[in-house]
């Protein structure tokens, strides 16, 4: 009775540690469409974001709205979830200071916009998280909804991918800019 707990005790820590490996489609064929329909030009990453968003899917655009720049991030987690994380750790972990944080409708939930200053200094940004169906800002619901899907091999839905918009001017017109950022609203 002993070597037979022993041995189920094997089985699932063997299965735990190869779950991760093993393969789920990822979001591209809902990101290309929404990308082949919004003009810009794709933007290196750093050697930084390289590694730090290593295995993930990370797509950082430049374009324009009214002639203003504005630039958009998709971030695929599928081949590293680790890389997606609540996008407040990071802004704060830089040195900036959330000055205003508003929920917005979107077509398909909520998305969150952040109003940061850091000194003299103040950037605006909007992000969502987005499964295909559903647009959520919360992070644990993006854990959650991950890590369900792959605990069910992808039978539980489509990958979240994160969608943070930055317009490099101090008043954004966030109306213009959701109307010109409409082909993200179907990823």
């Amino acid at each position: 009775m002993k070597y037979l707990l022993w041995f189920f005790l094997f089985i699932a820590i063997s299965a735990a540690l190869l779950w991760q490996y093993a393969p789920l489609n990822d979001a591209t064929a809902r990101i290309q469409p929404a990308l082949q329909a919004l003009s810009g030009e794709d933007v290196p990453l750093s050697e930084d974001e390289k590694k730090f968003y290593s295995g993930a899917t990370c797509i950082k655009r430049r374009t324009t709205v009214d002639g203003k720049v504005v630039w958009f991030f998709i971030i695929d987690g599928t081949k590293n979830r680790h890389a997606i994380h609540d996008p407040l750790f990071c802004f704060q972990g830089a040195g900036w200071e959330v000055a205003n944080k508003k929920v917005i409708p979107l077509a398909k939930g909520e998305g969150v916009l952040l109003e940061l200053k850091k000194g003299l200094q103040k950037h605006d940004y909007l992000y969502w998280f987005s499964d295909g169906q559903k647009y959520f800002y919360s992070f644990p619901q993006f854990w959650l909804k991950s890590t369900l899907r792959r605990l069910t091999m992808g039978h539980s839905g489509e990958e979240p991918v994160i969608i943070i918009i930055q317009p490099e001017d101090d008043n954004p017109d966030w109306e213009a800019i959701l109307k010109a950022f409409q082909p993200l609203m179907t990823i």
